[in-house]
């Protein structure tokens, strides 16, 4: 019999696609072997171009892993790169590393180098003709601290974060305030409990910092995220952890033109051990400066993964959430009340099983986003490729082809599924169109659903493996359909 294992993903039609993506390739550039496995973990503006943070394997020069960074023209080409690879040593960064420009045109981020697993940071320097200016591997007091994240502040200096491994079961956020040649002027080490890290700063516009991160046990199979306001000497000023005792996938934040701060992440839905902790949505909390929630909103349905990637702040206020589940990447949109606008999912192809994970965008004068990440699909030789994401003009263009309204929510049951599946929706006070579309836009399935019902059940015998789209008025779900 076969198995269909049904899952909520977005459907993207090729013509609603084209309307607001206008770049969405796989390139593999990486050490001059097109045959190298990698992956984007940042990016950052470049005039019109941009400079890509990625990880591969050095097999020109060595068979270990390392980092390289390149210049990629407006049309996604790489054009120019400069690796950091050393025979027997590893290289690697986070997802949440970021690539930061700084004030004088050029360009700061942190990567880390292992050998026998002794981790050491080390601070980069380019300069707006992408040549390194210098490199320092910041003293460290334990065998691990890395940095996640290292941007410039006001005052030139730089703004480091990351964390210090204590124990078999313990770390703490680790934050270091340097000048201008990465000499360190101050270092704090914050105690959560278990394993703290922090992922993002900011600087604030008081000159303290604002951070996020995560913070969990292995004992308990647990994580939740933090927030954290700092003063300009790294004392805390107010914190906040959110979610609950589940596992929490991605956080970041951002800070608004009023100075209120916002934060989005992968919000778990169940807990260990059933092994669906790995279900969430999306939670998105503004607060303002003093700590006060202004409002605290969840959004999307349930889906495998629910990760955030970053926010970013349009200069019109709206919010853009970016970020990723088990297959496919989204772009979330809401207004300044936390309104939702639109919700797209983005692919780079539409293959069951393909993977297509965003983990660091830039925001473009023109009001259109530059996104980052990886690839990965048998498709595509090799197997995992940087992808390369620029929508258009989210100032103006309608997203809204894949619109998700909080006026209700599809749910599907059970989850996977075999013969049938059971779809609950917002009752309606008039008769509703139920419409299945299949990978390519074709409409398979129509029914009308009767006024004042709220559940139906499909007969899910005889689908393809694929993805489909599921509509209910104006909610949507689909079916990620795996046979055996």
């Amino acid at each position: 019999m076969r198995k269909l294992i049904i899952t909520l993903l977005l459907f993207i039609s090729v013509s609603a696609f084209s309307q607001t993506i206008e770049i969405n390739k796989a390139i593999a550039p990486y050490l001059n072997n097109p045959q190298t496995n990698c992956f984007a973990a940042s990016i950052a503006a470049f005039g019109n171009d941009y400079v890509v943070g990625t990880v591969g394997y050095d097999t020109l020069n060595n068979n270990d892993q390392s980092v390289a960074f390149f210049k990629i023209d407006t049309f996604g080409n790489a054009t120019k790169k400069l690796i950091f690879s050393r025979n027997g040593y590893y290289h690697f960064t986070h997802y949440s590393t970021y690539i930061y420009s700084t004030q004088d045109g050029g360009y700061c981020t942190t990567l880390v180098r292992d050998t026998n697993y002794n981790n050491k940071s080390i601070i980069v320097r380019l300069n707006s003709n992408f040549d390194t200016l210098w490199t320092k591997v910041l003293p460290q007091e334990t065998q691990e601290e890395i940095l996640v994240q290292v941007i410039e502040a006001s005052d030139k200096g730089l703004l480091c974060l990351g964390y210090k491994v204590m124990s078999t079961t313990v770390s703490d956020i680790l934050i270091i305030k340097t000048d201008s040649t990465a000499n360190i002027l101050w270092k704090k080490t914050i105690t959560l409990g278990n394993f703290s890290k922090g992922f993002h700063i900011a600087e604030t516009p008081d000159k303290g910092f604002f951070i996020s991160g995560g913070r969990g046990s292995n004992a308990f199979s647990d994580s939740r995220p933090f927030v954290m306001k700092l003063d300009s000497a790294g004392n805390i000023k107010w914190y906040r952890i959110l979610g609950n005792n589940n596992l929490y996938q991605g956080v970041s934040s951002a800070i608004t033109s009023q100075g209120d701060y916002v934060v989005a992440y992968g919000y778990s839905t169940y807990t260990s051990p059933n092994e669906d902790y790995t279900l969430g949505r999306v939670n998105v909390i503004k607060y303002n400066p003093d700590g006060n929630t202004i409002w605290d909103k969840m959004y999307d349905t349930i889906k495998y993964n629910t990760s955030v990637s970053s926010i970013r702040i349009l200069p019109n206020n709206n919010i853009v959430v970016i970020g990723f589940h088990t297959l496919s990447s989204y772009l979330l949109t809401l207004n300044s009340n936390g309104d939702s606008l639109s919700h797209k999912y983005l692919y780079y192809g539409l293959n069951a099983g393909d993977q297509y994970f965003i983990y660091d965008n830039v925001l473009n004068a023109d009001g259109s986003i530059t996104a980052i990440g990886k690839a990965q699909s048998f498709n595509l030789v090799p197997v995992q490729q940087i992808w390369l994401v620029k929508t258009g003009n989210l100032l103006t263009t309608d997203v809204r082809e894949n619109y998700y309204t909080q006026k209700g929510e599809i749910n599907i049951f059970p989850n996977p599924a075999t013969t049938q599946a059971t779809i609950s929706y917002p009752s309606t006070e008039k008769g509703i169109m139920l419409q299945i579309y299949n990978m390519l836009g074709q409409l398979i399935y129509e029914e009308k659903l009767p006024k004042g019902s709220n559940q139906t059940t499909i007969n899910t015998n005889g689908y393809k493996s694929g993805l489909y789209k599921v509509v209910v008025g104006e909610s949507s779900g689909s079916l990620l359909l795996n046979g055996e």
